[in-house]
């Protein structure tokens, strides 16, 4: 749905397609792990804004320590299906050692 506030951020298509997520959890283990995707086609012409064929995979794991530490991976790799060979993909790296912890007592 064309939601852009500004010519320039976006185009006057309108968009659908799959999304799905798969996710692995188990009291009592500390790894957390799946995946989620999706594919966006335009469903109007070029004249209309550019017509576009995009996914998006997101990986996830996450590695929970005692005492709220955590190691985590969720890079969001992208897919443009229209663009030229070579350039359709874009795939990021990145880790993350954190602690989660309360504020102001909520839990």
């Amino acid at each position: 749905m064309p939601t852009n506030t500004d010519a320039r951020l976006g185009n006057k298509n309108w968009g659908l397609g799959p999304t799905a997520v798969v996710l692995r959890i188990k009291h009592g283990d500390p790894w957390v792990y799946g995946v989620l995707a999706n594919n966006v086609w335009s469903l109007s012409s070029d004249e209309r804004g550019g017509a576009y064929d995009n996914g998006l995979i997101q990986p996830f794991v996450n590695y929970n320590f005692k005492e709220g530490f955590y190691l985590t991976s969720a890079p969001i790799m992208t897919v443009n299906w229209k663009a030229d060979s070579g350039q359709k993909w874009t795939v990021p790296l990145g880790a993350a050692w954190a602690r989660s912890s309360t504020w102001g007592g909520c839990r």
